[in-house]
This record gives C-alpha cells, sequence and structure tokens, in this order.
C-alpha cells in the first residue's frame, strides 16, 4: 500500500511466465495439436525455472528506496496493479507495450485463448519506485539477469488505466478455464 503520486512502476519477467511455463510442462502435445512448435513449447516450459523473485525483491530493496512491491499472483499483472492501486489510494497508468514479454508466453497464451495480463504470474513482482531511484533497482535487477522494464507511473486517483479502459477491480483469472478445459 506504499505507491505514491510521483513513483514508476517497473515490472520484472512479464506477464503469464507462470502460466504458460506450467501448461507447456503439463500438456506439450496438447499445445502441439493446437499448432505450437515443440521449440516454442520447450522454450515456455523453460520458463518455470524462472519464477522465483526474492532474490529480486531483495535487490530492489537494498539497491534504492522502493514504495511498494507486489508478486503478480492470481488475476496476473492486471490484477496486481489493481490490487496495488486500490490499496494505495491512488491510480496507476499503465503503458503495456513496454513490459518485458518472454519467448514462448504470447504463443501458449494464444494458443489457450487466454490474456497473458489476466493470468496467474507468479515469479513476476511489480515495484512502485521513486522516479530518482528508478535506475539504481533496474541496475540492481539487471545485475541479477531478471528481465526489468518502467511500464508505468503512479499519479493522483484511483484505478488503473490499461490499454485504454479503466480497471478498479483485478480481472477474473482467465487461467482456471484453461485448464478446465485440458483436463475436461
Amino acid at each position: 500500500d506504499g505507491a505514491r503520486p510521483g513513483d514508476r512502476l517497473l515490472v520484472t519477467r512479464g506477464p503469464a511466465v507462470e502460466t504458460a511455463g506450467l501448461f507447456a510442462s503439463l500438456y506439450p502435445e496438447q499445445l502441439a495439436e493446437r499448432g505450437l512448435e515443440a521449440g516454442t513449447v520447450a522454450d515456455a516450459a523453460a520458463g518455470l525455472a524462472e519464477t522465483r523473485l526474492v532474490g529480486d525483491a531483495v535487490a530492489a530493496a537494498e539497491a534504492a528506496g522502493v514504495s511498494a512491491m507486489h508478486d503478480a499472483t492470481e488475476g496476473g499483472l492486471l490484477g496486481a496493479f489493481c490490487e496495488m492501486a486500490a490499496s494505495a489510494g491512488v491510480r496507476f497508468e499503465i503503458d503495456a507495450d513496454s513490459a518485458p514479454m518472454r519467448s514462448g508466453v504470447a504463443p501458449v497464451c494464444d494458443a489457450l485463448d487466454i490474456d497473458p495480463w489476466k493470468t496467474t504470474s507468479s515469479g513476476t513482482l511489480v515495484l512502485a519506485v521513486p522516479a530518482g531511484a528508478v535506475g539504481a533497482v533496474r541496475r540492481a535487477i539487471d545485475a541479477r539477469g531478471t528481465p526489468v522494464a518502467e511500464v508505468g507511473r503512479v499519479v493522483e486517483g484511483s484505478g488503473v488505466r490499461f490499454r485504454g479502459e479503466e480497471w478498479a477491480e483485478p480481472p477474473r483469472d482467465e487461467s482456471w478455464d484453461a485448464y478446465a478445459a485440458f483436463e475436461g
């Protein structure tokens, strides 16, 4: 709940790394039946090994002042933005095109017909950082080999502005319907 107007928003790894990795690991044959090449599936599955974030969080906190941070779990990155903005009583303005996107994630999410921004993204860290600390925090996370990008800013107001839409509540996690379809 510490995000403040003027803070910048950073995201590590990008959306849906966990979900894409799990589907690619558990259902490679079904994804192949949906037209995905074996290399794409293997690349997405390899992302599961990258879903740890405690080291990134510690590095960011030690590098400079961090106002708030959150692991983008159920509801994905969009859900994490909504939760953080609501708990701090501020507005998040997001530029989704600036976020990192791990290779393999988009094709798996397309094959599952789910939005990567609205699906479980454990291992992806959202950080609200004072503008003057962005460089130090990015360098600390980069030094760990973790992709990180500035994706937005915190302003007065409430809710989240994302891809031209206003969000006040986290979206329903789309991965659950995809799991049900594969298990059904």
